[in-house]
């Protein structure tokens, strides 16, 4: 996933050592301001879209596998 996302965006780190993306592309302001409700609409998706990975990839961290010996 990561080989994806880094053809559109950037991993950064911030003061307190959170990882995350941030786009290569900027935003279109022309297009932020013809269509406002579309830009809020498509934030409100992001925000729950983002909510549902993290617990999923929570989740995942929480359940390695064990080591064999």
């Amino acid at each position: 996933m990561k080989h994806f996302l880094k053809q559109f965006a950037l991993e950064q780190v911030d003061l307190k050592r959170v990882w995350y993306w941030k786009l290569k592309e900027l935003s279109d302001e022309s297009f932020i301001k013809e269509f406002p409700n579309v830009v809020i609409q498509q934030e409100e998706i992001f925000k729950i879209l983002h909510e549902e990975v993290t617990k999923v990839v929570y989740d995942i961290g929480k359940h390695k596998p064990s080591k064999v010996r």
